[in-house]
């Protein structure tokens, strides 16, 4: 179990904002979990997908400074991509997209 302060550099609180979980419209639920996370705990929230609310467990891993979801009956790790609330991966692919396309015009 590893476990971290604020002076390492890692936000908790930032990094679950960036995802729809449950327990962060409760101020208490939300405090629970974050010195869980703080402590190294895994934590029980309930995340956002499609629609669908999904039970899935949670850790920080201030060292690469991201949270990682896991299933919480397998413990199976599930794709911190696919649960975000702006998926960054498609607003830099289209502005990939764009640039690609002015410079096809000046050919």
């Amino acid at each position: 179990m590893q476990q971290y302060n604020e002076n390492y550099g890692f936000d908790v609180k930032k990094s679950l904002e960036e995802y729809k979980i449950a327990e962060l419209s409760d101020p208490k639920k939300m405090d629970r979990l974050i010195e869980g996370l703080k402590d190294g705990e895994r934590m029980s929230v309930t995340v956002e997908k499609d629609g669908k609310e999904m039970p899935l467990k949670v850790d920080a891993m201030p060292r690469y400074s991201n949270l990682n979801f896991f299933s919480p009956d397998s413990g199976k790790p599930v794709k911190r991509e696919e649960l975000q609330i702006q998926q960054k991966t498609e607003k830099s692919m289209g502005k990939n997209k764009e640039h690609g396309k002015g410079q096809e015009m000046a050919m």
